[in-house]
């Protein structure tokens, strides 16, 4: 696990863990910070999937230090299993990846009575305005285009959960 160091502002603790994920080829989910940090709904996360560790550790990190707790999945898959096992408030959802795509991701969880309501944000390279359409038709509810600006996504996040 890897904590903060007291003192330490978060940019530059943010930068160490960047380092950290490119020492290690931004491949092990063994970064992943499992400290739990409460929400105000202590049984609810919001799910992180993307198929980047480095993403996830950074969005993990942040999410974590503004008191949100997380769950990561590193696949469409992943996500869908994690949905019907944990209870989640926001999903921020990476749409390029391997096997089932973020879109195939979005259709699943609209299209699911249980998980219709939770909101998507997407988190994408795709910088094309047709994609942000399709995908905001889709039913997700913001997109974000990387590289993230860490502080617009905790506010959208602070924003929907009230």
């Amino acid at each position: 696990m890897i904590f903060a160091e007291k003192g330490v502002t978060n940019n530059i603790y943010i930068s160490k863990l960047i380092y950290i994920c490119k020492l290690c080829g931004g491949r092990s989910r063994n970064l992943i910070i499992s400290k739990k940090t409460v929400m105000k709904d202590e049984n609810s996360a919001i799910l992180l999937v993307d198929d980047s560790s480095t993403n996830n550790l950074l969005l993990q990190t942040v999410l974590g230090k503004n008191g949100f707790t997380t769950e990561v999945a590193f696949s469409g898959k992943d996500a869908l299993k994690i949905l019907k096992k944990k209870k989640i408030s926001i999903i921020l959802l990476d749409l390029m990846m391997p096997g089932m795509s973020g879109q195939e991701v979005l259709e699943a969880v609209k299209s699911n009575p249980e998980t219709a309501q939770i909101p998507v944000l997407v988190v994408s390279a795709y910088n094309d305005n047709a994609e942000k359409e399709r995908v905001m038709g889709m039913g997700a509810d913001f997109f974000f285009e990387k590289p993230l600006r860490l502080n617009e996504v905790v506010d959208k996040v602070k924003e929907i959960l009230g």
